[in-house]
């Protein structure tokens, strides 16, 4: 009953949060970047004959896709496709992480829910125009699922064969999944490689109990390599590729010339170059972009994220463990990356399971004390976000360009707000000559796309 409990309690709150918290957060009421990207990405989902945006994946995309042309409902179109999409996959973040840390240890699920209310990048998550909520979404579910499979407790009854192969068919889905959700998604994958070989080896398992786990691994492992090539296509950006920063540092007059790339490793198309590939990325990330200080609002997450983390390590390694790469994303703020609300979306959510749960440690032993602190988590901390909370000024640009060319009798477009993204952001990687020929009708497509249907959200008055 408890953990039904929270189910609907995390549901209430997520809605809540999306329509009467978010104003106090952001600036403008949805955020959109590399709009024209994500809106074609919608449009040519189910195109076998075009090109899907090469930074994106398919598997991302599904679900903006499904409610833009759903066919019970003739499609809802792509403004509100986007936008249903980011709210239910901001409403199953908060729901996975609950579950997750309820799991993990009586009333930690409800502590984690007071500092996702707490949290602005999970908020604003529901009203993102772009496919960050759903791959978001994708981290997580992958996380949740390494922990699942992973963990085993004493008091539980031995194994059977069937439980360790699909504890196995687990671990290695989450692997595939943070494969092919996004490019970056590869350092989620990465980890979990690392991570599910050294606990098994740490963990000794019986010779029959092992086999049956790595052979679900290795088969599940290998299928979604397959399912690679059906969502990235021939001309995807590699992982080395968005993340060299020596065309950014060019372009800023930091430095003259620009490194060779390794071959590109592509999860599903290539299987060379890896290890090349894995040193490039360390060997850049020694080099830091201007992109300003950390804000207090970093540190201040940074500070509670590491004590909690700390406090944790000894008796929950596993949980801290398989938060590894959220918190590489997150200390990439502010040196490899700019202080960009995108980039907090990637890993803060994920990271305040650790909080719930160091947290719950510290409730008494009394069921009406526990009670009343829990509640007056929930209530303070979004108050308490709202007081010293980090405004966001995030940009609508290229959504407001496309509006308006596709909806030129709209007198109201012409007065909505209108932010521009700043340099570092504009300056992106570089385009090649296929990528020229990919995108050189976007534009086209997405206005028309966008003419179907009307050119406002409903919590916009005309």
């Amino acid at each position: 009953m408890n953990r039904f409990l929270l189910l609907l309690c995390t549901m209430f709150l997520s809605r809540f949060a999306w329509a009467h918290l978010y104003p106090y957060h952001f600036a403008l009421p949805y955020f959109e970047t590399d709009f024209v990207d994500y809106c074609v990405g919608v449009a040519q989902w189910g195109d076998p004959t075009a090109h899907f945006p090469p930074k994106r994946s398919r598997w991302a995309g599904w679900l903006p896709h499904f409610f833009a042309n759903d066919f019970l409902t003739n499609g809802y179109g792509t403004l509100k496709g986007l936008l249903l999409a980011s709210s239910l996959s901001m409403v199953g973040i908060g729901v996975l992480l609950t579950g997750w840390m309820e799991r993990v240890k009586p009333l930690a699920g409800w502590c984690t829910l007071g500092f996702l209310m707490a949290c602005s990048p999970w908020i604003g998550m529901g009203r993102f125009l772009n496919f960050y909520p759903e791959i978001v979404f994708w981290l997580v579910f992958g996380t949740v699922c390494m922990w699942s499979g992973l963990h085993s407790t004493s008091e539980q009854s031995p194994p059977t064969g069937l439980s360790m192969l699909g504890k196995g068919v687990l671990v290695g889905s989450s692997i595939g999944i943070c494969a092919v959700t996004d490019v970056r998604g590869l350092i989620w994958a990465g980890w979990f490689v690392i991570l599910s070989i050294g606990w098994k080896i740490w963990h000794r398992d019986s010779l029959r109990m092992g086999l049956l786990f790595w052979i679900g691994w290795l088969v599940s492992v290998r299928e979604f390599w397959y399912v690679g090539k059906l969502v990235y296509g021939p001309h995807s950006t590699s992982l080395i590729r968005q993340l060299d920063i020596s065309p950014l540092r060019i372009a800023l007059g930091l430095d003259g010339s620009t490194s060779a790339l390794p071959t590109e490793f592509r999860w599903g198309w290539e299987h060379n170059g890896l290890l090349d590939n894995i040193q490039f990325i360390f060997s850049q990330q020694t080099e830091g972009l201007p992109t300003g200080e950390p804000s207090l609002y970093w540190w201040t997450w940074l500070g509670l994220i590491g004590i909690s983390s700390i406090a944790l390590i000894r008796k929950y390694p596993l949980v801290v463990l398989t938060l590894i790469p959220a918190a590489v994303a997150y200390l990439q703020i502010g040196h490899a990356v700019e202080d960009h609300v995108r980039f907090y979306m990637q890993s803060l959510p994920l990271l305040c399971v650790v909080l719930g749960l160091f947290t719950s440690t510290l409730l008494p032993e009394s069921k009406k004390a526990r009670v009343i602190i829990i509640g007056i988590l929930i209530a303070a901390l979004p108050y308490l976000s709202l007081m010293s909370q980090h405004h966001w000024t995030i940009e609508r640009e290229i959504s407001h360009k496309m509006l308006s060319q596709a909806h030129p009798n709209e007198p109201h477009l012409q007065n909505r707000d209108i932010v521009f993204g700043t340099p570092i952001h504009i300056q992106t990687l570089p385009v090649t000559q296929i990528e020229r020929q990919i995108t050189q009708t976007w534009d086209d497509v997405c206005t028309e796309t966008l003419r179907q249907h009307p050119p406002t959200l409903w919590f916009e008055s005309p």
